[in-house]
């Protein structure tokens, strides 16, 4: 049942968000598209993580759970609003996942160098582009 609760809410809450019109120093054509993450703090993910960004907002999954939510990229930190369904995993792919989900919900460094994408809070996130 709480699985069914989250997405309401987390529509809602979207809904609500108001964001500053600032300009952004990052192109978000360099975010936009679909990633891999293949290390979460140097060690490779038990499970299959991934973030698609667009323009409007992100989905993806962080091992255990889908993600979805909204997104800013303002003086080279990304900063967005989300939330989560709130599946059980085992107990390791949850900590997994709770990693991604504070990357993905606090303030943070972002860089981009080539086709790596740095993510950084008090975790760190690395991602490659996923090839079509």
């Amino acid at each position: 049942m709480t699985k069914h609760l989250v997405w309401p809410l987390a529509a809602v809450l979207a809904g609500c968000a108001v964001w500053p019109s600032a300009p952004t120093d990052t192109p978000l054509n360099s975010l936009v598209g679909s990633w891999q993450v293949v290390s979460i703090d140097d060690t490779e993910p038990m499970r299959a993580v991934e973030l698609t960004f667009e323009a409007d907002g992100y989905t993806g999954t962080d091992g255990c759970n889908r993600l979805f939510g909204d997104y800013q990229l303002i003086d080279g930190e990304l900063t967005s609003i989300g939330a989560s369904t709130r599946m059980a995993c085992e107990p390791e792919v949850m900590k997994q996942a709770s990693a991604v989900n504070k990357v993905m919900l606090a303030a943070r460094a972002i860089e981009r160098e080539q086709q790596v994408l740095l993510l950084t809070d008090e975790h760190q996130l690395v991602l490659e582009p996923i090839q079509d």
